[in-house]
């Protein structure tokens, strides 16, 4: 299990959360997608996940399901009774212009530095970001 968190004032990214994690295990393992490899396939913290499944995709959805674990949540994700925080993204955005929709959240992790949202949700409230 794998939660994220910051208590930085400096940011508090969680792409730049889930970046880190995955570098920090590149370095003590010398290989890439390392946490990817160890996505879980069974029990109650199994990713749903195929061999082409990308690393943020598996990172994020192990930060999701611990998360909601962490943050004491009975429901969390897209469900009926979840707190609704949801992040619109802009994929007009030159950041994530011609990246195909199965690579975007490694787009959005990996490689986009801005934040290139449309418009942000918390707790079931529209705000601009």
């Amino acid at each position: 299990p794998m939660a994220i968190g910051s208590d930085s004032h400096v940011t508090r990214d969680w792409r730049e959360e889930l970046r880190w994690a995955e570098y920090g295990q590149r370095l003590l393992h010398r290989q890439r997608n390392v946490l990817a490899a160890l996505a879980p396939t069974a029990g109650p913290l199994a990713i749903d996940s195929d061999a082409e499944s990308a690393t943020a995709t598996c990172l994020f959805e192990q930060a999701l399901v611990s998360g909601g674990y962490a943050a004491g949540q009975a429901l969390w994700g897209l469900q009926v009774g979840a707190r609704a925080d949801l992040l619109v993204i802009d994929a007009s955005d030159t950041a994530l212009r011609g990246i195909p929709p199965h690579h975007l959240l490694d787009a959005l992790v990996f490689s986009s530095p801005v934040l290139p949202f449309a418009t942000i949700m918390v707790n079931g409230r529209w705000v601009s970001h």
